[in-house]
């Protein structure tokens, strides 16, 4: 595998991810929010907060992500 390819690879996996992270945070998934991984960030916040820190970070994930796509 080349490492072009390899870097579309991650990038669509880092879009994905994010993508998931902006649905879960609107759809408000109650089995995604008490997961224990999830726990670690937001343990000490209210759900809205939460559900906003993790919007950002689809939206971060997602830049990231375009940024890898765009610099192959």
């Amino acid at each position: 595998m080349s490492p072009v390819t390899a870097t579309y690879i991650l990038a669509f996996i880092f879009i994905a991810c994010g993508a998931f992270s902006i649905v879960a945070a609107i759809a408000g998934w109650e089995w995604f929010f008490t997961n224990m991984n999830v726990r670690v960030l937001t343990s000490r916040m209210k759900r809205s907060h939460a559900r906003c820190l993790y919007f950002m970070l689809g939206i971060a994930i997602i830049g990231m992500g375009g940024y890898l796509f765009t610099t192959v």
